[in-house]
């Protein structure tokens, strides 16, 4: 399973050999680093990437309860949310 605990984004300044300085987002629970991300191609996209990561914890969990309560209805979303809990669970 994955790594338990509020996850967290943070920005952070990388200074490899002292001669140019980069921009990296790591993220964290309050005790281990889950990622890191260096050198991204867009800033933004670096971010928002980051801050979604950081997320995902906490949208596993949602879209799990969201199942259990709409698991006796045939609706179309309930194929994809499936499909999405499988993926993050490695199935």
């Amino acid at each position: 399973m994955f790594t338990k605990g509020e996850w967290k984004a943070r920005k952070l300044l990388v200074d490899r050999h002292c001669i140019i300085k980069r921009e990296a987002w790591e993220i964290s629970t309050p005790e281990y680093d889950v990622a890191t991300f260096i050198e991204a191609s867009a800033p933004i996209r670096k971010e928002a990437d980051a801050h979604l990561i950081a997320a995902a914890p906490d949208l596993y969990q949602a879209l799990k309860e969201m199942l259990l309560y709409f698991r006796e209805r045939d609706i179309a979303p309930l194929y994809t949310w499936r499909d999405a809990i499988a993926k993050a669970e490695g199935k």
